[in-house]
């Protein structure tokens, strides 16, 4: 099993090339990522290759990270 971040953001145009331009600024690589949408939110599945940086990063920049036991809830 592969240890990724999990993005909750708006269901909305440029929510998420907001969160990669902050990713990819900090010089981490993505591997893979999917999505889902749930409504008026979505949440983003990021496989990156720098777990920890890259949450710190999302974290730091006021995104909403959501745990994988919360995640496996919905």
């Amino acid at each position: 099993m592969a240890d990724v971040v999990c993005l909750h953001c708006p269901n909305q145009p440029g929510a998420l090339a907001k969160a990669m331009d902050i990713i990819t600024s900090a010089g981490i690589f993505i591997e893979y990522m999917y999505a889902f949408s749930q409504g008026e939110a979505a949440n983003v599945i990021i496989r990156p290759d720098n777990v920890e940086k890259c949450a710190e990063v999302l974290k730091a920049n006021k995104l909403e990270l959501i745990a994988a036991s919360d995640l496996y809830k919905l």
